[in-house]
């Protein structure tokens, strides 16, 4: 079955920003002379931003009733979709 749902331009927003958090807190994280509660927090933003990632995928499949099946699904940035791979 050939999977192919339109995303907004609210989904592609969203997405984007993720990624741009996760590229910032990563740097972050990486970075040498941070302080340990520094560091934490950025854990803990990090697995934030992880876990609001994680729930719109959740209401993503559950929109497209693919709660029970084993697709592998993918953001496809250039056709504005999510689609199977």
């Amino acid at each position: 079955m050939n999977i192919e749902y339109a995303l907004s331009d609210e989904d592609l927003e969203f997405i984007k920003i993720v990624f741009e958090k996760k590229l910032a807190l990563e740097a972050l994280i990486k970075s040498e002379g941070i302080s340990a509660n520094l560091m934490q927090d950025l854990i803990s933003t990090y697995s934030q931003v992880n876990f609001e990632y994680t729930n719109w995928w959740s209401k993503k499949i559950k929109e497209l009733n693919l709660e029970n099946t084993d697709y592998e699904l993918k953001v496809d940035f250039e056709n504005k979709r999510i689609v199977n791979i």
